[in-house]
């Protein structure tokens, strides 16, 4: 399977969005999907809290069981993930709930790629970017990414290495 850096992250060219688990995929035909992607080579696999109703991070989680340090697990935050409309968001209180949130749905203490969703008007660029920071910091993600044209619109500096532009961006 032919490779790409993204980051400091060795990913392949195909990876596996997971979108569709626990949505129109029940969890054994998600942990067949993942374990025939992992066959064929495939060590990137992508999701979303929101996915699913969070049903999608716990599917992989399991599914990735004795194998999380063969694979590169991006997920993401910002969609409201129920009705409580303070589980939405890119403010810092919510990044850092988000981030345990998907941790414990994925049973891992890692996430290789936690990345902003979308973007969030109502907070500023620099809030999100700061309470990211915290978490590669932290342990909790190794790298972090937020739509680059948010990034265009701040007024000062990215705080440190947790934003990094897409090849071909």
């Amino acid at each position: 399977m032919e490779m790409r850096k993204l980051g400091s992250l060795e990913v392949t060219l195909v990876g596996l969005g997971c979108n569709n688990f626990g949505m129109r995929i029940d969890e054994e035909h998600s942990g067949a999907v993942v374990h025939a992607a992992l066959d064929a080579g495939i060590n990137l696999f992508d999701t979303a809290d929101v996915y699913g109703g969070t049903r999608s991070e716990q599917y992989l989680g399991r599914a990735l069981a004795g194998r999380r340090d063969e694979v590169v697990v991006a997920t993401k935050f910002v969609a409201p993930i129920d009705d409580d409309p303070s589980h939405a968001g890119a403010g810092a209180r919510w990044v850092a709930e988000a981030v345990e949130g998907s941790l414990r749905r994925l049973g891992t203490d890692r996430i290789d790629l936690y990345q902003q969703h979308g973007p969030d008007p109502n907070v500023p660029i620099e809030e999100t970017l700061t309470a990211l920071d915290r978490l590669v910091r932290d342990g909790k993600c190794a790298r972090s990414a937020t739509p680059t044209s948010r990034v265009s619109r701040s007024t000062r500096p990215n705080p440190s290495r947790t934003v990094r532009a897409w090849p071909g961006s």
